[in-house]
């Protein structure tokens, strides 16, 4: 007889098969064909042996094989007439094997996912957890063996109280392990009202100003510009220390000229640069009318010259 293939999984819908309307005996075989087929679902015994190892009789062995070799109406599954077996050279073939096994490497397929899942879930639980070691100081602990405990603890308590066996236990505190967990500190978006507000009450900040040579109508500008311009960008534009973003910003409009000692040395930037401030732009632009109005004025002018001197 074939060798067991040693696990068979038996799902518990199979009390809702027409298997498990049949005779006790049938269904004692088929369970039995189950648990000894092999991965291909070949069922390797003489029929004798298949009776022997259902603990049924041989004519009741007999039988069920007929009933699982016959058409099933009222099967679930529709292949091969709801038959579940059929002859082969040495034994059976179980007919409904490979949907069998489809259905058992499904399910530990997903157990697999979940496992992983679990694992991963758990590897980045301990990644955010940071363990602190604290206690003593710092200081490692002095060792001392079992006889070097006791004669200090004698010598101790002669000191203190004059006799032995009295001394106190030893302070220290023993070294413990405390998970902390460090929290990332989140920026916020700046508010167009209590921002301005808090710069224009912050004498210090217009003191450090006037050391770099700004003075506070400039940095009012700058104010009333890196405002409007933070306010207007997407949710996720958010800074943690915003008064700081803003003297980073006077000192890179210094350092370019824009404003503080040397700005009148210094050009306006170029159109449609980064750096081109909302002043900036409005200025270029009456500009560029102006010199429009005066090519349309020259333009006339000329017309009416030769006008003249063709008339």
């Amino acid at each position: 007889m074939h060798g067991m293939a040693g696990y068979t999984k038996l799902w518990s819908d199979i009390v809702n098969s027409t298997i498990w309307r049949e005779e006790m005996h049938v269904k004692i075989v088929w369970i039995t064909m189950l648990a000894l087929s092999d991965q291909n679902g070949l069922v390797m015994a003489s029929v004798p042996g298949l009776a022997d190892a259902s603990r049924v009789s041989l004519d009741e062995c007999v039988d069920a094989l007929d009933r699982l070799k016959s058409p099933d109406k009222w099967s679930r599954t529709k292949e091969h007439e709801g038959r579940r077996a059929e002859d082969v050279e040495g034994g059976w073939l179980l007919l409904n094997h490979e949907k069998h096994r489809s259905r058992i490497d499904s399910e530990k397929r997903k157990e697999q996912v979940r496992e992983a899942v679990r694992r991963h879930r758990q590897k980045a639980k301990e990644a955010k957890a940071i363990t602190v070691i604290k206690g003593n100081h710092g200081k490692p602990r002095k060792s001392h063996t079992d006889t070097d405990t006791d004669t200090d603890t004698d010598t101790e308590a002669v000191k203190t109280t004059g006799s032995v066996g009295q001394a106190d236990s030893d302070p220290s505190p023993e070294p413990t392990e405390t998970p902390v967990k460090v929290k990332r500190k989140r920026g916020a978006r700046i508010d167009p009202e209590a921002f301005p507000k808090a710069v224009m009450e912050d004498a210090e900040l217009f003191k450090w100003a006037a050391t770099k040579g700004v003075t506070k109508a400039e940095v009012l500008n700058e104010l009333e510009t890196f405002t409007r311009y933070w306010a207007g960008r997407v949710a996720t534009a958010t800074k943690l220390d915003w008064r700081g973003t803003f003297q980073n910003r006077i000192q890179d409009q210094v350092k370019s000229g824009y404003i503080g000692p040397d700005s009148k040395a210094r050009k306006r930037p170029p159109a449609g640069s980064r750096m081109e401030t909302p002043d900036d732009r409005m200025v270029r632009h009456r500009e560029m009318s102006e010199r429009a109005a005066q090519r349309d004025a020259d333009k006339a002018a000329r017309l009416a010259a030769k006008d003249v001197e063709d008339g």
